[in-house]
């Protein structure tokens, strides 16, 4: 068993814009179990075990992402974890 945020026999951290929320390594694959961070969220950081919400004026319209989007001049983002910009 490895902690949170981690997936490999060696604790290797998960990746920016993944996260691991249990512990993810399975012995038979020995591959990530790191899941990409869904839309609406991002992850800038090593070993996240949850992804953080866009904020207000920026969207993911992807997911692994690890930083949001700014919403264009004269659009907005549809509140925290905005997926698509609003017109």
């Amino acid at each position: 068993m490895h902690p949170p945020g981690t997936w490999n026999d060696e604790c290797a951290r998960c990746r920016p814009g993944t996260y691991a929320a249990a512990y993810s390594w399975s012995p038979m694959s020995n591959v990530d179990k790191c899941t990409d961070c869904p839309l609406g969220t991002y992850m800038d950081q090593l070993g996240a075990t949850e992804c953080t919400q866009c904020d207000v004026g920026k969207y993911a319209s992807t997911t692994g992402l690890t930083s949001c989007t700014e919403c264009p001049p004269g659009t907005y983002g549809e509140g925290n974890g905005a997926t698509e910009v609003g017109q």
